[in-house]
């Protein structure tokens, strides 16, 4: 008659928790041992002889004539170790398969060299990245439809521009020793823009050499040095004219009669 396998689970009552160093010996004859399940790695020891390294479904056999009568669980993992042996004679094969350490994995051969990750954890993250990479593309979208509408404002719209000075209808008038009337104020009739006026005069001499005139009066006028203004707007009506007094002192005006 053909001997069966015979073995037992051991601590019987089931999985017991030893600290790190601690050693838990079973006088227990068989001639396989199993790791039925243990929360860390850690040595084996049979008849204080021979030691082996030990983690959750690793199987230890011995030859058919060959025995041990005494099995030490061993925890030198550096934490508290929580396992169930199993102990006996013949063999006893399962399907059951524990992975402790990374595993590498091959995709599969190309075109279909993509591994699949269907995990409701990875597919949230992935959903909320693809929310927020859609809120970024169209935020970018909005911006450049901005851009371009700034772009074509700018370049189809001169008041978009920065204003630019116009010489167009500007006039010149330069005078030694004498007035040069710019606008009568007959021609004044929407004003006078002086864009540019220069006075140099003689240094030492006491009295006006060269002025503005509008209507009589000498808004703007030189002693002595040089004076330099621009800008300015007469209004219409009157009449607008340089001066100069001597030979010595020159007023030149750059103006616009509007």
């Amino acid at each position: 008659m053909v001997q069966r396998p015979r073995f037992q689970a051991y601590p019987k009552r089931g999985a017991i928790t030893i600290a790190d160093g601690d050693i838990y010996p079973l006088y227990v004859g068989g001639n396989f041992v199993s790791v039925k399940s243990a929360d860390q790695a850690f040595t084996l020891r049979l008849d204080d002889e021979n030691e082996y390294d030990a983690s959750v479904n690793r199987k230890f056999r011995l030859a058919e004539s060959d025995s041990f009568q005494k099995v030490e669980v061993i925890n030198d993992s550096g934490s508290d170790l929580t396992f169930q042996i199993e102990i006996g004679f013949g063999d006893v094969d399962t399907n059951d398969i524990a992975i402790n350490a990374a595993v590498g994995v091959k995709n599969a051969d190309a075109p279909n060299d993509k591994l699949a990750v269907e995990d409701a954890e990875t597919q949230t993250a992935i959903a909320a990245l693809q929310t927020e990479v859609e809120a970024v593309k169209t935020s970018v979208e909005a911006v450049k439809t901005s851009n371009d509408a700034t772009l074509a404002a700018i370049q189809g719209d001169e008041t978009a521009r920065a204003p630019l000075t116009d010489f167009t209808g500007t006039s010149y008038a330069t005078s030694y020793g004498a007035s040069v009337v710019l606008a009568t104020a007959a021609a004044n009739v929407n004003g006078v823009i002086v864009r540019f006026l220069n006075i140099v005069g003689k240094t030492g001499l006491s009295s006006d050499r060269a002025f503005l005139s509008y209507d009589g009066d000498k808004p703007i006028l030189s002693l002595e040095g040089t004076v330099n203004v621009d800008n300015l707007f007469f209004p219409p009506n009157k009449e607008v004219k340089i001066q100069s007094l001597t030979a010595n002192s020159q007023i030149t005006a750059m103006y616009e009669v509007l």
